[in-house]
């Protein structure tokens, strides 16, 4: 039997605007607008089917602040502070981050020619445009066009990369913004920074503190490592194994993004 009507349409008080519509469309059988079971412990109580997201709650500009999408994923403004009153990376700006500033202790250099990476969640599709870093010690002689910050995803693949970075590595202290050559555009999951710096003395970034190898990984495994190294190298390949991510015990660098 073809369905072509809303189950259940309930109106406002002028009747020019639906305030609940329940809906079931077409011949073709495949789910329901709304179902509710209470007594059967065999299926949902409540089970919401469609082509597009699965819940999408707008402010009053119909922007979306929260949304699950058909396979489940929750993106949003609202999707990335959830929790206590702990400050998130979006309370600050950025988009996605290591971790807080609060947890970063003694700076550490690096060692020439080793790719480092940092895990980042990527809570809702969005554009990812720089990456930022702490510098408490400048590096010097800096071998040129051998110095670069990058990104690749869960899989491995180099989605961004930087400009050459020497002069901003030799140059002052502080948090630098780098941007990327080309903005990524990211979706859910998590993605690693990457960063490479090469010469004589290597440039002295800010870290957490770091005791135990590899610590917070046994689930996860190298493959989704939180921090890590990849090899050497004078530039960011174009793709890693992450599988092959090697563990670290200190360079448990800060960076975030904007």
């Amino acid at each position: 039997m073809s369905v072509q009507f809303d189950a259940v349409e309930v109106k406002n008080n002028d009747g020019s605007l639906n305030g609940l519509t329940l809906a079931q469309r077409g011949t073709s059988g495949r789910g329901n607008a709304l179902r509710v079971e209470s007594d059967n412990a065999d299926v949902s109580a409540i089970s919401v089917k469609g082509a597009g997201p699965l819940l999408d709650l707008q402010n009053a500009a119909g922007v979306s602040q929260l949304t699950v999408s058909s396979t489940g994923v929750m993106s949003g403004q609202a999707a990335t502070g959830l929790g206590g009153g702990a400050v998130s990376s979006v309370d600050m700006g950025y988009k996605s981050w290591a971790y807080d500033t609060v947890a970063a202790g003694t700076p550490l250099i690096t060692t020439t020619a080793t790719i480092y990476l940092a895990r980042l969640q990527c809570r809702r599709p969005e554009t990812w445009t720089n990456l930022h870093l702490g510098i408490t010690a400048v590096g010097s002689t800096l071998t040129s066009s051998q110095n670069f910050v990058g990104l690749y995803n869960s899989a491995g693949t180099r989605v961004a990369v930087s400009a050459d970075v020497t002069s901003t590595f030799a140059g002052t202290i502080g948090e630098k913004t780098i941007p990327f050559a080309s903005p990524a555009s990211v979706t859910p999951g998590f993605y690693w920074a990457a960063i490479l710096c090469t010469g004589s003395t290597p440039v002295t970034l800010v870290r957490s503190a770091g005791s135990v190898a590899d610590l917070g990984n046994a689930v996860v495994g190298a493959a989704g490592r939180r921090f890590g190294t990849i090899g050497t190298g004078t530039s960011l390949p174009a793709s890693i194994t992450p599988s092959s991510i090697a563990a670290t015990t200190s360079n448990t660098y800060w960076v975030a993004i904007s």
